[in-house]
């Protein structure tokens, strides 16, 4: 039965390595231990939480959060083997927001009539999608903060100037040459139309 485990494992870190993600996951047998190592294979820092359940013989913690910097590998634990072990496991990433919107990504007076202009807030999960979305599929863009006055402004100018009064509109409002795009009902189709 520790033979069919190892053959999981095997598969588990095959899988890991064939993964085309930003992060990887791969386990490594070390004596009585088994070890998680997380890459990043991105340009930038990552923050990842690795969930293992369904465990069975096997001693640790079962949430871990680790930063992992652009392109390294890291161990973010080593459980103890207790017997014949089984598990499964789900990985999250996000961006640290700094990675996200970077100094060179923000701008003060924008040329709307080419590119992608995003307007954000920093707490939207929606916004962040979107910005991790471009970022992951090397798409050039210009981020505009929505908590700045003067940007907030520029956007409702926009909004009204195409024929729309709403105050309350869904982030992120994005502009794609020239043409304004909000409150969009599935973002990740959206996100995929752009280039």
């Amino acid at each position: 039965m520790r033979s069919i485990c190892f053959l999981l494992l095997c598969f588990f870190m095959i899988d890991g390595i064939a993964q085309t993600e930003a992060v990887n996951l791969e386990t490594k047998e070390e004596g009585d231990h088994l070890q998680f190592w997380v890459s990043n294979t991105s340009d930038y820092p990552l923050e990842v939480e690795l969930f293992v359940f369904n465990t069975k013989n096997l001693r640790g913690k079962k949430t871990i959060k680790a930063a992992i910097p652009a392109n390294e590998k890291r161990l973010v634990e080593d459980m103890k083997i207790k017997g014949e072990y089984h598990f499964e496991y789900d990985l999250k990433k996000t961006y640290p927001k700094s990675a996200l919107i970077s100094n060179e990504r923000k701008v003060g007076d924008v040329d709307l009539k080419e590119g992608i202009v995003v307007f954000y807030k920093e707490e939207c999960p929606r916004c962040q999608f979107l910005l991790a979305y471009l970022i992951e599929n090397h798409i050039d863009f210009q981020a505009m903060d929505l908590e700045n006055r003067r940007n907030k402004k520029f956007m409702y100018k926009l909004l009204q100037n195409s024929g729309v009064y709403e105050k309350k509109v869904l982030t992120p409002i994005v502009v794609v040459d020239e043409q304004i795009s909000f409150s969009h009902e599935d973002l990740e189709e959206f996100a995929a139309t752009l280039k």
